[in-house]
């Protein structure tokens, strides 16, 4: 459907930026006497043609549907009169309720956003704390680790001090620096799962996602 609408008053951008989201609903052009007004602006920034005399819409092969929002019976009954055949009107009345539908439909759509919004936020909240949680075992763990590194090198000179004797601390040796080792690759897993966490979590609290929506 091609569309132009006359008048570019805040109604105007609602229904452009509701067009933008349908697939086969083209805004043409804009028309109104006031260059300032709402509507001009987002026209020039979407670059939709903005025309100053509403009787380049009558007529034009590129217009399907006129919708009226001056309100001004003047203009309706001009419209009406100079249409072509193949030209639908949308009148004022019907465009205001219209526009007012859109308009209740957005307010419950942000409501619904920010909801879910505050919702998300309470989620990133929980997985900070967590995070927070973990990073401390994950310091407790691995000053454990360094006390058996400790223990095991004390182990060792204590073996060699002892010769023959201390070669049955080999087999606790070996197998306390297995445990160390153990440890470390799985505390290394968990700093990587960690990093994705707080990648997530970042991305969360910065509303990537949303942006990414919009």
């Amino acid at each position: 459907m091609k569309i132009g609408i006359l008048g570019a008053g805040k109604a105007a951008c609602r229904v452009v930026e509701h067009a933008m989201e349908i697939d086969g609903m083209d805004i043409m052009m804009i028309a109104d006497i006031n260059r300032n007004a709402p509507a001009a602006h987002l026209a020039k920034k979407l670059d939709i043609p903005f025309i100053s005399d509403y009787h380049q819409m009558l007529g034009n092969r590129n217009i399907e549907l006129i919708i009226e929002l001056t309100g001004v019976p003047k203009i309706r009954d001009d419209v009406f009169a100079n249409k072509a055949s193949f030209q639908e009107i949308m009148p004022a009345q019907a465009a205001r309720l219209y526009c007012q539908s859109l308009e209740a439909q957005h307010q419950k759509d942000q409501a619904t956003l920010n909801e879910f919004t505050g919702f998300v936020g309470e989620i990133a909240d929980s997985i900070g704390q967590t995070n927070n949680s973990v990073e401390d075992s994950i310091k407790q763990i691995y000053h454990i680790v360094r006390n058996i590194r400790m223990i095991n090198i004390n182990a060792k000179i204590e073996a060699s001090r002892l010769g023959q004797q201390g070669l049955s601390f080999d087999a606790i040796i070996n197998e306390l620096v297995r445990l160390a080792n153990s440890i470390e690759n799985t505390l290394s897993a968990i700093e990587t799962a960690r990093d994705g966490s707080t990648s997530a979590l970042h991305r969360l609290k910065n509303k990537d996602w949303l942006k990414k929506a919009a």
